[in-house]
């Protein structure tokens, strides 16, 4: 039986960010509910203490929905005295993303809206006396040839995500990590979807531990991972009323039809992260369109 008293259920809400989401309904895009119903993946990464993060993704995988709500919860609680900065590679982006995503998941959530105070901005947000800043990333002036950016230089915090890692210019990409100098923190965030190989997320993904979801069969219980093994995760099954063959993904092993609801994280390179010491590596996740709801 789950516990229901106040002070267990504020104590579980501030330590675990997904608990948060959940217990408070988080209405997203679309009039959504947050859930891990089909997006179990999201709640071990969401979850995740390491120092540093690398997520190589998809486009649509709702992780910049997952690392926006996890930066919320940290000011919420007070885990970030110093808060968190989000970085877009440019300026138009932010601007997008306030009006569509960022404005409305304040507005149709009260109890996040209740924890701001005013600070005249669209793109920045006060909880107590830590911000959340969505900051674009371009370089906005040129020093003796070599680009610079007041908005990379012009703020300390405790949390740096980077959205879109590989639309990043490399030199202003160097220059975010100098914004946690003085935190106690020094969390580091990469997102993207890959462009080319070895070179922005990609690069950072290949230097991680590389954990790739793992699904177990029902059948068998085999584990098969869906990218590592394509195409033969990928099985057929005869669909007589349109006398067609639908595509499923299947077991490796025995070949019978496996979900991602089954699935969990494995590193590859498990000597290189540590999550007794979280503070040493790069925790790297996959996410491929294969393991989400889209």
């Amino acid at each position: 039986m789950e516990r229901t008293d106040p002070q267990y259920v504020n104590a579980l809400m501030a330590e675990d960010s997904v608990y948060w989401a959940l217990k408070n309904k988080i209405k997203l895009m679309g009039g959504t509910e947050f859930t891990l119903d089909g997006c179990e993946y999201m709640g071990d990464i969401m979850r995740d203490k390491a120092r540093n993060i690398a997520v190589m993704k998809g486009a649509q995988a709702r992780i910049t929905t997952l690392f926006m709500l996890r930066a919320i919860h940290s000011l919420r609680y007070h885990l970030h005295p110093q808060g968190s900065i989000y970085y877009f590679p440019k300026k138009e982006a932010v601007e997008n993303f306030s009006k569509t995503r960022f404005g409305p998941l304040i507005a149709d959530n009260p109890c996040i809206k209740i924890h701001l105070k005013n600070t005249n901005s669209v793109n920045i947000k006060r909880v107590g006396n830590s911000f959340l800043r969505l900051l674009g990333a371009s370089s906005t002036v040129d020093i003796q040839g070599k680009k610079d950016s007041t908005a990379v230089r012009s703020e300390p915090a405790d949390e740096a995500i980077m959205d879109e890692f590989d639309l990043f210019n490399e030199a202003i990409a160097d220059m975010i990590p100098d914004r946690l100098l003085n935190s106690e923190f020094k969390l580091m965030v990469w997102l993207g979807t890959p462009t080319i190989p070895d070179f922005g997320i990609h690069k950072k993904f290949d230097s991680s531990d590389q954990k790739f979801r793992m699904i177990k069969c029902r059948a068998c219980d085999s584990y098969t991972c869906i990218t590592e093994e394509f195409p033969n995760s990928i099985g057929y099954q005869r669909d007589t009323t349109h006398e067609k063959y639908k595509p499923h993904l299947a077991c490796i092993k025995c070949k019978k039809e496996i979900f991602p609801t089954d699935g969990e994280y494995v590193a590859k390179y498990p000597s290189r992260y540590d999550p007794k010491n979280p503070t040493e590596g790069i925790s790297g996740y996959h996410v491929s369109h294969f393991i989400t709801p889209n």
